[in-house]
């Protein structure tokens, strides 16, 4: 009796912590279920959607080139946003770090520089450094390249070219010059003023910062044919005849040929009344659109020396290092800048009236080599030297403060300070903001 009492308390006391044991494991899988079986039940969603900042003159070519990549990567879903010039390197540095920007972004190259915190390198797997060196020309690879390691792959290719009213020159039997001092006394000698001293037709649009447009690739230029001209320390001897010739255009009464009064340089050209422009070669088409009857050519810049020396620029995609797609932002990158996607690119851009791109792929020189306009670029691709000062707006950081800083000492020359005075006063601050940023020349 005792032993089946003892038995059937201990079989009670099993049920009861099997009931338990139940009770347990079912408020345990409520609790899973409850906070994970959406996961687990719902088909996941495997969609990358990747978000492209692009200018206005690019939408309708990109918009067919999304709809392609989508059909062949069903995985991607693509969005594009136009994108305007003004405030665009303020807009992009407060939306990437809010982390509502563009998992892909356009950078002007002397913007690169200042931006690598912002920009994820390709993966090897993707894009290697002999690759890019093999594919692009020395002035790109300079710059999309640090340390071993891939931020941009250019879009287009563009450099400074000599704009020539044909017209003005050929009243004047002055022939175009190669050279600066042939430069310099062709202006002069085509330079015409009225009774006042005023000038009328101007030779050259050089010397100051207002009405000069691109003066900071104008300068840029002039530094790097100087034989020892060093942007990043521009203090000597050199640095202060580059000054002096750039600002001589002004200054001095032998040699003036501009005036801080006249209208910009762009306008005085295409109204007629200026010999030798200056001025990067796309801007050819709105020239000829403002002025069709205007008789002008384009050349290359003159050279100081038997080598040649040229300076260019470029448009290049980066990918933002908060993109949680860097991998698939990548592969869009290297299709985006492929051969067969700049053809389609400059297809379409010349059907909707826009100018066509130079192509930056060296495989790809020979399809332009013979264009009246865009081979003037392709023939200097190999000359072209840039740095971190430029004209186009947008901008802000480093570069922005290394053009602040040029044209401050343009301006103190202008005002009566010497050009050494002028650098001197630069050259500090030059100094300082390459470190702020972490760039070593």
């Amino acid at each position: 009796m005792e032993d089946y009492t003892s038995n059937k308390r201990y079989n009670h006391l099993v049920m009861k912590k099997a009931v338990i044991t139940v009770i347990i494991l079912s408020i345990s899988a409520g609790i899973l279920f409850w906070k994970f079986g959406e996961a687990i039940f719902q088909k996941k969603d495997s969609t990358v959607n990747l978000t492209v900042w692009g200018m206005a003159e690019d939408e309708g070519a990109l918009a067919s080139l999304a709809q392609n990549y989508e059909t062949s990567h069903p995985n991607i879903k693509l969005h594009f946003v136009r994108q305007s010039l003004v405030n665009y390197l303020p807009r992009l540095s407060a939306q990437l770090e809010s982390g509502q920007g563009p998992d892909i972004f356009p950078l002007h190259s002397a913007w690169m520089g200042s931006n690598l915190e912002n920009l994820a390198p390709a993966p090897q797997s993707i894009l290697s450094t002999p690759e890019v060196n093999r594919s692009y020309y020395p002035v790109v690879n300079g710059v999309v390249i640090n340390k071993e390691k891939i931020f941009g792959l250019p879009t287009e290719i563009d450099g400074l070219a000599m704009f020539v009213n044909e017209d003005i020159l050929k009243a004047a039997n002055v022939a175009v010059p190669k050279t600066w001092a042939e430069f310099l006394e062709a202006a002069k000698k085509v330079t015409v003023k009225n009774s006042s001293g005023g000038i009328v037709t101007s030779g050259a649009a050089f010397g100051t910062t207002t009405n000069v447009d691109f003066w900071p690739e104008i300068l840029g230029l002039l530094f790097y044919q100087q034989p020892n001209g060093e942007l990043s320390t521009p203090n000597n001897r050199d640095g202060a005849e580059v000054l002096t010739f750039y600002t001589s255009f002004m200054l001095d009464p032998r040699n003036k040929t501009w005036d801080i009064n006249l209208p910009s340089s762009t306008q005085m050209f295409i109204s007629g009344n200026l010999a030798f422009y200056f001025a990067p070669v796309k801007k050819y088409q709105e020239i000829k659109g403002l002025n069709p009857e205007l008789n002008f050519k384009m050349t290359v810049v003159p050279q100081l020396s038997s080598k040649n020396t040229a300076w260019g620029s470029f448009w290049a995609l980066g990918v933002s290092k908060r993109s949680p797609h860097q991998k698939e932002a990548w592969e869009l990158v290297k299709f985006l800048t492929s051969s067969q996607t700049l053809q389609t690119i400059n297809l379409q851009r010349t059907q909707t009236g826009f100018f066509p791109r130079v192509y930056p792929r060296i495989e790809m020189a020979s399809q332009q080599l013979n264009d009246p306009v865009l081979s003037l670029v392709t023939s200097q691709n190999n000359f072209y030297k840039s740095w971190y000062i430029t004209s186009v707006n947008g901008g802000s950081g480093m570069s922005q403060d290394l053009t602040d800083l040029y044209k401050q000492a343009v301006d103190a020359v202008l005002q009566g300070s010497s050009p050494e005075n002028a650098l001197s006063g630069i050259s500090g601050s030059i100094k300082t903001v390459l470190a702020k940023y972490g760039v070593a020349k």
